[in-house]
């Protein structure tokens, strides 16, 4: 799992430390901290940073130390007082004496309020980052700015009790003093031990002398003016009297509640309370249940609640109540599993634009027909659409474990009663009756081309055509080139297979029984590897030879026999017998 809260060194702390480990290195002072909102979201440290993505508030540390347990752990603390708030804390901030950004952190995502929002703490924040050297920081603090903790103080007073810093106890300060049991000192700075008290008290018991006064007994007092001491060995004098009863006079009578104070505003203002006062005055009323916020909405943007704030929930996983929010599982919305559905209705149910359900095909009801490869299984159904009435819809139906889909959609006719009508998706020429773009078939060397029994192109590749017993070639007994494609269409029992060599030749051959062994012979078209003879066009070949029938030159010849009109149809030259050649114009042989 990985960290969510962390804290990293910067690139600028991290070359002020390091420079503070050299030989006459400064030492790095770290004096303040500051807190952040993070600009709404919980930010992650960057070593590039050299400020807070977004400071709300900066002050003094309160306290930097080294951890007790792990010496080269340095602690810094920031105390943020009650009065100070009105904030999220998402980031903090280290800084140095120079206004350096040392260290960055996130922290967990915690609401500062002020006092005047009804609620008040003081907040401590720390953040402990790990150095190499403890040499390199300097661990001392300016004490003006310490707000004490109860950490703090503990630990001071924790601190003090382990030390030998005490004063030396003295006429006028308590302290430590040292014991002596000597009844002939005069030293001021000694106290006596209980060995001494009883020699002075044996020498004494047996000597008359006047008794102290007590608060259990008369006797000689001594007069005292002081006002500040709770001794009750010593008489006041009436000067002491008369400064406790003006002190007395001037003060506030307890049983006024306030009520006898000259300048309340004054007072208030002295106690530093007007502040508080001024924010009390539009303060929220917590009997009033948020009722007295004066802009609602202005609060939810603070809050940053957006329109949804405002929006009710849905009341159940099939409620289509208009502007309602769905809520997770709703219309299965962001369930990871989708539980099967038994018994579904496909006639009565209220589909939902977007949903998705999961549908055993055998238990559900009013299955749409059409479909026979959903049968005994389970399909998801994705709804498209849904119309403005009758709840029409439009449906994507998938089998869960095949590349099988289906378009429904459900009409409401207008005699009431349903139906659906099916369109399956095409996946495959096939689905379709097409011819699919790619090969289907290969025949290869010691193969036959009627093999190819499958509409579509076939791949013809063989090395030597005399081993396809049926490979179409010329006249002339050589085989067209043995690389190409062939086409294979059929039409009921008719079956057509067209050859196209890579060099340009082409061959076709039928059938028309369906028997794909029973072709007609190949026909080869001509190409410029297999021009027509003159006999294959009748035709007179250039060099020469013989026609066989009359000849017309710019006209039809009707003298007929053998015979050669010249321009017009009768008149020209007509072979009679043997050595014997008439001429003839306009039919008469002249």
């Amino acid at each position: 799992m990985s960290t969510k809260f962390k804290t990293i060194i910067t690139t600028a702390g991290a070359a002020k430390l390091a420079a503070a480990t050299v030989p006459g290195g400064k030492k790095v002072n770290l004096t303040a901290m500051a807190v952040g909102d993070g600009g709404g979201t919980l930010p992650e440290p960057n070593a590039g940073q050299t400020k807070l993505i977004n400071e709300v508030w900066r002050h003094a540390l309160n306290k930097i130390s080294q951890d007790n347990k792990n010496k080269n752990y340095i602690v810094a603390e920031l105390v943020i007082p009650p009065e100070v708030g009105g904030f999220w804390m998402r980031e903090l901030g280290l800084y140095d004496d120079a206004g350096t950004l040392i260290a960055v952190a996130n922290m967990a995502e915690s609401y500062k309020p002020e006092l005047a929002e009804g609620s008040g703490r003081a907040q401590t924040c720390r953040m402990v980052i790990i150095v190499s050297s403890i040499a390199s920081v300097e661990l001392s603090i300016d004490a003006t700015t310490v707000m004490a903790t109860q950490d703090y103080v503990d630990d001071k007073l924790a601190e003090h009790e382990q030390s030998r810093k005490h004063p030396d106890a003295t006429l006028n300060e308590k302290g430590f003093t040292q014991l002596s049991s000597a009844t002939d000192s005069t030293s001021e700075t000694l106290a006596a031990t209980p060995k001494a008290v009883k020699a002075a008290y044996d020498l004494a018991d047996g000597k008359y002398t006047a008794q102290d006064a007590s608060t259990a007994q008369k006797g000689i007092v001594q007069l005292s003016s002081a006002t500040d001491s709770s001794d009750e060995a010593q008489a006041a004098t009436p000067k002491a009297v008369k400064i406790a009863m003006d002190n007395a006079n001037a003060r506030l009578a307890k049983e006024r509640n306030g009520g006898d104070i000259p300048n309340k505003p004054l007072f208030v203002q002295n106690i530093g309370l007007q502040d508080t006062v001024n924010k009390a005055a539009g303060a929220l009323q917590k009997d009033q249940n948020l009722n007295d916020i004066p802009d609602k909405a202005q609060a939810r943007n603070a809050l940053q609640l957006g329109t949804a704030a405002t929006l009710d929930a849905t009341t159940s996983r099939n409620d289509n109540t208009l502007g309602r929010v769905l809520k997770v599982g709703d219309r299965n919305l962001g369930v990871t599993v989708i539980p099967a559905s038994r018994g579904f209705n496909f006639n009565s149910y209220e589909f939902a634009a977007g949903e998705t359900l999961f549908i055993e095909v055998n238990a559900a009801i009013n299955f749409p027909a059409g479909m026979p490869e959903f049968a005994n299984t389970f399909v998801y159904v994705n709804v498209i659409g849904i119309r403005d009435s009758g709840n029409d819809c439009a449906l994507l139906l998938s089998r869960y474990d095949t590349n099988i889909s289906y378009l429904a959609w459900r009409i409401h006719e207008a005699n009431t009663s349903i139906n659906w009508r099916v369109l399956k998706i095409p996946t495959a020429a096939a689905d379709i009756a097409a011819i699919p773009k790619d090969p289907i078939g290969t025949i290869g060397i010691n193969g036959r081309m009627a093999s190819a029994d499958t509409p579509g192109w076939w791949l013809v590749s063989v090395d030597d055509a005399e081993n396809v017993v049926d490979f179409p070639k010329y006249p002339n007994g050589n085989r067209l080139y043995s690389y190409g494609f062939m086409f294979v269409a059929r039409s009921g029992n008719v079956w057509l297979q067209q050859y196209f060599s890579h060099t340009g030749a082409s061959a076709s051959r039928q059938t028309w029984n369906g028997d794909m062994s029973e072709q007609t012979p190949w026909v080869i078209d001509y190409n410029t590897a297999n021009k027509p003879t003159a006999s294959d066009v009748g035709a007179l070949p250039i060099t020469g030879g013989g026609l066989n029938g009359n000849l017309g030159i710019g006209t039809d010849n009707a003298l007929g026999g053998n015979s050669i009109v010249l321009g017009d149809n009768d008149t020209g030259f007509k072979q009679n017998g043997d050595g014997i050649l008439d001429v003839y114009a306009n039919s008469v042989h002249v």
